[in-house]
């Protein structure tokens, strides 16, 4: 029997903070801006619950193409583990992956705020998880929509694609792993099991607007000026800096090998194009003159790209 591949699937705004040079793991930190007036951002695991056991959902939307029942688990001050995670240093790739250091403005401010590592203060913090072993990379990016940061010092801000998605990956023989959810008096696990048609175990676990975590709306044109950058800015340690913000600069050049193109998940943005369910990909863009406007759907944000930062 074949291996099962394990898929943590990453989104929103989060950032992936590495151990020192000594320590074999990624910070998984995701900020809690539930309550956020101007840009509320809900931190969630995702799954579909015909492969989930445990803890009952907080709440279900139905995918608006594949028609399969979505769970989603709200997070808030937790501690995730997972039982079969491997030992050692993950391979990450950094292709794609906004990288703090390129874009934290005048002064540096690439280094997280330490209370995000350590409290348990729920209202700061919706979850955090260590990665260990496997590989972390870009699995979702818009083919057709090129990025800047300004104000712009250098050529390291743009234009560029940018990750929606990164995935943490690997493979191990069960075909289950379970998610242990720790926070003092609000402890839950939920059991993921694999689907054996395609000896994928999938969870998505990020932080993005209720109304996207399964999102029925468009794909539509990117945001022109994505303020919402700014909750990226607000988990620095320094404060006051002049921050850089994304800026939809042109459409890209559609690259017909964007990772989605191999690496593929059920949870990720699909297309209704007729008689088609397939992902977004450099192919299907390839022709277009302009950003998309039809019906392209799927579970997964847009315009809310994880961040690496400075360990």
């Amino acid at each position: 029997m074949p291996d099962y591949e394990v898929h943590i699937i990453l989104t929103g705004i989060l950032a992936l903070v590495p151990g020192d040079a000594s320590a074999n793991y990624y910070r998984v930190v995701i900020p809690n801006n539930t309550n956020n007036p101007l840009h509320s951002h809900r931190p969630h695991i995702l799954a579909d619950n015909v492969w989930t056991s445990g803890r009952l959902p907080n709440s279900t939307d139905t995918h608006p193409v594949t028609q399969r029942e979505l769970g989603i688990w709200n997070l808030a001050g937790h501690e995730i583990t997972i039982d079969t995670m491997p030992t050692g240093k993950p391979i990450f790739v950094p292709d794609y992956v906004i990288s703090m250091t390129d874009v934290a403005g005048d002064i540096p401010a690439d280094t997280i705020l330490p209370d995000l590592l350590s409290t348990n203060d729920a209202d700061l913090v919706g979850g955090r998880m260590m990665l260990t072993g496997g590989t972390v990379e870009a699995t979702y990016v818009r083919g057709d929509v090129l990025w800047i940061f300004v104000p712009t010092t250098g050529p390291k801000y743009g234009p560029k694609h940018v990750a929606q998605e990164v995935c943490f990956h690997y493979t191990q023989a069960s075909n289950k792993i379970r998610l242990n959810m720790a926070r003092q008096g609000a402890d839950f696990h939920l059991d993921v099991t694999g689907n054996p048609r395609t000896y994928q175990i999938e969870v998505r676990i990020g932080s993005l607007p209720g109304e996207q975590i399964v999102t029925h709306a468009t794909e539509g044109k990117p945001e022109k000026r994505d303020e919402h950058f700014n909750l990226h800015h607000d988990m620095a340690a320094a404060k006051g800096h002049k921050r850089c913000i994304p800026v939809s600069s042109q459409l890209g050049n559609p690259d017909t090998s964007m990772p989605q193109e191999t690496h593929k998940h059920s949870l990720n943005m699909v297309s209704t194009l007729p008689d088609q369910l397939a992902q977004i990909s450099g192919r299907e863009v390839a022709s277009r003159t302009e950003p998309p406007s039809g019906p392209i759907r799927g579970a997964g944000g847009a315009n809310c790209p994880p961040t690496i930062w400075k360990g």
